[in-house]
């Protein structure tokens, strides 16, 4: 693979782009163990890669350092060199570059929001048509939202954007098909109503009308982020067993909380199952800990805050012997069953 960025220090000398075999090497060696690459396999592989980087290159250029890190936040894995590594060249200004900046500011919003307190800089939105573009900059407006990250450039960019597309109920078709974009812009709108950044100015009452339009427009609802569908099969298939039927096993036009399709649920108990595997997770590969990462986290406090029980069903807890299995499934209904008890009338639950 011959280097063709303009960004690039090697730009033009035809020699083969080093760092662009790492990032895929990342994800081909993840998928080789089943995606299941975490605790010492993975910390093998981010071992590797990182002091590879720095063999090859005594300091590692801006895109080099942008493509690492966002390949350890879409595997969901926490390295604390390589993420000073990347808030240094943020607050030196070696990501000057647009789109190696906002990667980068998306992917450490991500793994680890404090390290983004360093970094002052403006940040230009792409501009209007561009739907990709724009989509990009809803996804970086909301992750940076989740870290409690303002930035009043890109949130009025965004504003003005959305704004400016007139009625969502006859807009074009691009936007219609679009349900991502319009999801990304709900999440944004909640945030901004339900938990804004301490830092965050008063709303106008433009921005607020914008806000409501936003979440008024009767769009495709979409998935809860993090969920394993085969996990979900599983879970369905012991709930069978039980003669209970649970809704929502992947079907676009099933039951809805606000923007959001609800996975397996079961309405007449207002619970949720959250049935996750390891790519849900962030995992520090230096001393084990795991954590959810922000966007599942963020769709679990939405549908909590619409008054649904949320329950987790962990790949890694859930158990191959049908018995145990449905053992494990009436843990979980016996929780939300005592929410319905009255409060004297209820037991102490292991």
């Amino acid at each position: 693979m011959l280097c063709r960025s303009r960004s690039c220090r090697c730009h033009g000398c035809r020699r083969p782009r080093k760092h662009t075999a790492l990032v895929p090497g990342i994800a081909q060696a993840s998928q080789s163990r089943g995606g299941a690459a975490v605790g010492a396999t993975a910390a093998e592989y981010g071992f590797f890669f990182f002091v590879r980087l720095n063999v090859q290159r005594a300091r590692p250029s801006g895109a080099e350092t942008c493509g690492l890190i966002d390949a350890f936040a879409r595997q969901g894995w926490f390295y604390r060199p390589l993420v000073d590594l990347a808030s240094q060249q943020l607050s030196t200004g070696t990501s000057a570059s647009p789109p190696h900046l906002a990667v980068t500011l998306r992917a450490l919003a991500t793994l680890h929001p404090p390290s983004l307190a360093r970094w002052r800089g403006p940040l230009n939105a792409p501009p209007v048509g561009r739907r990709h573009g724009w989509f990009a900059a809803v996804v970086l407006l909301r992750s940076l939202l989740l870290a409690e990250v303002v930035m009043d450039g890109l949130l009025g960019k965004v504003f003005s954007w959305t704004s400016q597309q007139g009625s969502w109920t006859s807009q074009p078709a691009h936007l219609r098909s679009s349900g991502a974009l319009w999801g990304a812009l709900c999440d944004v709108a909640w945030i901004l109503e339900r938990r804004p950044p301490a830092s965050l100015k008063p709303l106008t009452d433009r921005e607020k009308a914008t806000l409501e339009l936003v979440q008024s427009w009767p769009g495709v609802a979409q998935p809860v982020s993090g969920i394993s569908e085969a996990l979900e099969l599983h879970v369905s298939a012991a709930f069978q067993r039980l003669g209970r039927t649970v809704d929502g096993l992947h079907r676009p036009s099933g039951a809805r909380s606000g923007h959001r399709r609800l996975p397996l649920s079961l309405p007449e108990l207002k619970l949720v199952l959250f049935c996750l595997d390891q790519r849900s997770f962030i995992y520090d590969l230096q001393d084990g800990r795991s954590w959810l990462k922000p966007l599942t986290l963020l769709h679990q406090q939405q549908l909590e805050t619409a008054g649904w029980r949320v329950e987790v069903i962990l790949d890694s807890e859930w158990p191959e012997q049908h018995l145990e299995q449905e053992l494990l499934l009436r843990k979980k209904l016996a929780h939300a069953l005592q929410a319905h008890v009255p409060r004297r009338r209820r037991r102490r639950l292991p």
